[in-house]
């Protein structure tokens, strides 16, 4: 049992390394292999993450199917992988659902991260973190939208960039930011809180 939970350890690690290295996967790929080639290989990939996927919402994967396999429908019939180039907007607007879909239920997910770590909090930080729920959605479709507009209007180069390294920086500026807020935040409200 043990080695199947590291198995499936390694595999989200390499898959969450390939998956952060696909804009320059894309960029570089397109010079040697052919969109339909891109497309098994997204697809593939997408479709064992979804199946691996914690059973939960059926549904949800249901749906998500249905997309990957429109998608990568969609890159095998276009021409000079232009539809390539909008993974990373799919892929963004795909986390955005999922902080927007958990507002609708008791726990948002920055709430479930929170209780990943063990340590107890203030009952009066769960608004906090429902209302940081809300603005990771709202940070990730700006993102999405750059993403898009990177992807129908601007270069390659300058495509790859942004999805490629830009957008990591503007996320973690945001994360670096939140964290400092953070520790303001519970000093004045929750003094004495650790």
């Amino acid at each position: 049992m043990k080695s199947m939970k590291n198995m499936k350890s390694i595999y989200t690690a390499f898959l969450s390394v390939i998956f952060i290295l696909f804009p320059f996967i894309i960029y570089f790929g397109l010079n040697y292999f052919s969109p339909v080639f891109f497309a098994i290989f997204l697809f593939l990939l997408l479709i064992i993450r979804v199946v691996t996927m914690p059973s939960g919402k059926k549904w949800l994967k249901a749906i998500m199917i249905s997309f990957i396999a429109a998608y990568c429908l969609s890159i095998g019939f276009s021409d000079g992988g232009q539809v390539l180039r909008y993974y990373p907007v799919l892929m963004t607007l795909y986390v955005a659902m999922l902080f927007a879909l958990s507002l609708l239920d008791e726990v948002p997910i920055i709430e479930k991260f929170a209780q990943l770590s063990g340590k107890p909090y203030p009952d009066g930080a769960r608004a906090y973190m429902r209302t940081l729920t809300k603005v990771w959605v709202l940070l990730l479709i700006i993102n999405a939208s750059i993403a898009a507009y990177s992807a129908c209007c601007q270069s390659i180069d300058f495509w790859l960039f942004y999805n490629g390294f830009l957008s990591y920086v503007f996320i973690a500026g945001f994360m670096a930011l939140e964290w400092c807020f953070r520790q303001w935040y519970r000093r004045k409200y929750f003094p004495g809180f650790e």
